[in-house]
């Protein structure tokens, strides 16, 4: 995941495995943690749910957790969860499933974020398509 400014600059790049990640914040070297939101609110003063973005980026709740979820189940419009509105603003369509292409989070305190997903990269369990 790649974290840019409001001029399209890179601020912090992310990757990972979901156990550890790797946080690289431009002009220092990488950190490898468990916990990337607290490094990233250390470092930059701000931060997003990255395990939460998970889900959030299929258009899921993260599960067992307690959500607020708009529209229809398959392509939904809103989700609230985490003090974080999630509107899906456009999806990609294929003939198994349609997945978002522009979402926007906002926290309670006002952070807004957009995420543009270009393409998604779907193995056949994630399609329903058996091996």
């Amino acid at each position: 995941m790649r974290l840019s400014g409001p001029l399209g600059q890179t601020v912090a790049r992310i990757d990972g495995n979901g156990a550890l990640l790797t946080v690289r914040i431009e002009g220092q070297e990488p950190v490898t943690t468990a916990e990337p939101e607290q490094l990233l609110q250390r470092q930059l003063g701000w931060s997003v749910p990255l395990r939460a973005l998970r889900y959030w980026v299929r258009a899921e709740a993260v599960p067992g957790s307690e959500a607020q979820i708009e529209g229809p189940a398959q392509q939904p419009t809103a989700l609230q969860q985490f003090g974080w509105q999630v509107r899906y603003l456009a999806y990609h369509q294929t003939a198994e499933v349609a997945l978002p292409a522009k979402l926007t989070l906002r926290n309670d305190s006002g952070l807004q974020a957009t995420l543009l997903i270009n393409d998604w990269l779907l193995s056949d369990a994630v399609e329903g398509c058996e091996p």
